[in-house]
């Protein structure tokens, strides 16, 4: 018995092995394939590779049967090892085999650019994992003359993801990395989302320091190893366009370094003269010290950091805070208004025009807005809608309600249009190329106004709930968004049906949206005021009166919905807002 449960632990850890090198092989055979350079020299096919994994699958699951039925029999007759021996050695053979075959490749391989391999690996390896997988940083193991080291790049953390900032290292040189901790923070087209590590090592090397922008996904951000003392061997890790990791020893030809740039000592505000030298693209800071830098109206242009790689952390911003409430009121006055004007990253200050660069975030907002608009067949319908019987039914629900439960109108706008889109569910629906997606929920990707910008958080299955659940789901995620400490990840901004955006607050009259990509239709919100419109009441003396009302105008897509159908939405649309009533039957 003891041979046999030795045996199994032996064949798992045989499979394993197995499965490793296939990934290996298969992805260097795509490469050998795919490059140019190599069209005529023999790779093996990925057919082949995966013609022997089957193989070694098929002889593990055979020497499971045969250990199975060793276990029903008397040992002393029938020996399991020796049963077993002949397909263990056959599947070490199967492996030595798949060995051979990538040295091969890694030999082929030495033509090629190393960086152009290296960055075909990373790709194929993204297009290998799924779901939670996607994740995960892809890296390659060295084969350099260094001690063994996975060279880690940026993974995509969300679909659409293609450049990122690291916004700040939890992690320093040297520091040992657990599975689940959380090494760096990157700021994707969508939020700042935590690169969690998959697996224990030493973090060697940082390719990659904080405020880095524009980083491709696939470019190598950091090195890990195996064992602590490695650690000292990689101090000067480079990774280059050529990708050639310099060694840690000194090299032959002594190279002139340039003497360094004197630091300048922490907490002195910067000038706004110095704005036009040469000037960080990014402000990098804590996001408690962001936090408290936002509450107070402390520039954080104007605050040198004392953290690592010149950081704003707490205290600096503390400290700031300090010298201004220090300062004489006439003077604290005009902090303020240098704050709201303040951008992150830093504007460029030049002779005739400043410069105000953008975050990655900005750029890909940007560029999909361009493409949604290039591609989408617009059309927009506007309406009229009187709101004095959905105020009187607010205030009248308000008046038992406690006060930070309060209802509020944008609560009722909500209601209306998830129950409008079961009235005319076509408008809930998507452009998918060669078919139109009906969804069966109505989640609403609600526009909110933060600094630097909009998001577009999704409140969901706005459908199945009431005043109530729609109350309490939108102070929920308003408190979300504001809270810069809190959990808001990608999740919170994918998958809406259906967008609402209000610039009432800003006595714009009327809005034209653009459709939001996955969706059909996009419902834009005016001030409310009160108007002079007829007076339908035959008993009245007056042939006016005053209402008060909200233009609401609807973008939609015409291939998905027609203009009947986006008609036929809005003045659903209408009918409920101006007779709350029906929302509750």
């Amino acid at each position: 018995m003891d041979q046999i449960a030795q045996l199994q632990d032996d064949i798992q850890k045989l499979k394993k092995m197995v499965d490793a090198i296939f990934e290996k092989v298969y992805v260097d055979s795509l490469y050998l394939n795919h490059s140019s350079t190599h069209r005529d020299s023999e790779s093996c096919s990925a057919a082949d590779v995966y013609a022997d994994k089957d193989k070694a699958i098929e002889m593990i699951n055979r020497l499971y049967t045969k250990l199975g039925e060793a276990d029903m029999l008397d040992l002393t007759t029938v020996p399991a090892k020796d049963i077993a021996d002949e397909q263990v050695q056959e599947l070490k053979e199967k492996i030595t085999k798949l060995q051979n075959e990538r040295i091969s490749l890694h030999r082929r391989t030495e033509a090629c650019s190393l960086d152009h391999f290296v960055f075909f690996r990373m790709r194929v390896g993204q297009m290998l994992r799924n779901g939670r997988l996607l994740r995960r940083a892809i890296a390659m193991r060295s084969m350099s003359s260094l001690p063994s080291h996975e060279v880690v790049g940026l993974p995509a953390l969300s679909p659409t993801m293609e450049m990122g900032t690291i916004s700040a290292w939890l992690k320093k040189e040297g520091d040992k990395i657990n599975a689940g901790d959380v090494i760096c923070q990157v700021e994707t087209d969508k939020a700042v989302v935590d690169f969690e590590a998959q697996d224990d090592s030493y973090l060697a090397k940082i390719l990659k320091p904080a405020g880095s922008a524009d980083i491709k996904v696939g470019e190598p951000i950091f090195v890990t190893v195996d064992d602590q003392d490695s650690v000292a061997q990689l101090v000067n890790f480079t990774f280059d366009a050529s990708a050639t990791s310099t060694p840690a020893t000194a090299p032959s030809t002594p190279v002139e370094q340039a003497p360094a740039t004197p630091v300048a000592p922490a907490h002195v505000a910067t000038p706004v003269a110095a704005a036009t030298s040469t000037i960080s693209d990014r402000i990098v800071a804590s996001p408690l010290a962001k936090k408290i830098a936002r509450e107070s109206g402390v520039q954080l242009a104007g605050v040198s950091g004392s953290g690592p790689l010149g950081r704003i952390i707490r205290a600096d911003v503390e400290e700031a805070l300090t010298r201004v409430q220090s300062q004489p009121a006439a003077a604290q006055a005009v902090e303020p208004v240098a704050a709201a004007q303040g951008l992150a990253p830093a504007p460029i200050v030049h002779g005739d025009f400043t410069d105000f660069p953008l975050s990655a975030k900005a750029q890909a907002f940007a560029a999909q807005l361009t493409q949604q608009k290039l591609d989408v067949p617009h059309y927009h319908l506007t309406i009229d809608v009187t709101l004095d019987k959905l105020l009187s039914a607010r205030d009248l629900l308000n008046k038992t309600r406690g006060e930070n439960d309060q209802l509020s109108v944008n609560d009722f706008i909500l209601r209306a249009a998830a129950l409008t889109m079961k009235k005319v569910p076509a408008a809930n629906s998507a452009w998918m190329g060669t078919f139109v997606r009906q969804f069966h929920n109505c989640n609403i990707s609600m526009m909110m106004s933060v600094e630097g910008g909009v998001v577009a958080p999704v409140l969901r299955e706005i459908n199945l709930k009431g005043l109530d659940g729609v109350n309490a789901d939108v102070r929920a995620l308003v408190e979300k968004v504001q809270n810069e400490n809190s959990d808001l990840s990608d999740n919170d901004f994918e998958g809406g049906t259906f967008t609402i955006s209000n610039v009432g607050m800003y006595d714009v009259k009327s809005l034209a949206a653009i459709v939001s990509p996955n969706q059909a239709c996009s419902l834009g919100l005016g001030v409310i005021s009160k108007r002079v419109v007829p007076n339908d009441d035959p008993e009245a003396t007056q042939i006016y009166k005053y209402a008060t009302q909200m233009t609401a105008t609807l973008a939609c897509d015409h291939r998905v919905i027609d203009g009947a159908t986006g008609a036929q939405w809005l003045s659903s649309f209408k009918e409920l807002v101006e007779d709350p009533l029906r929302m509750i039957l």
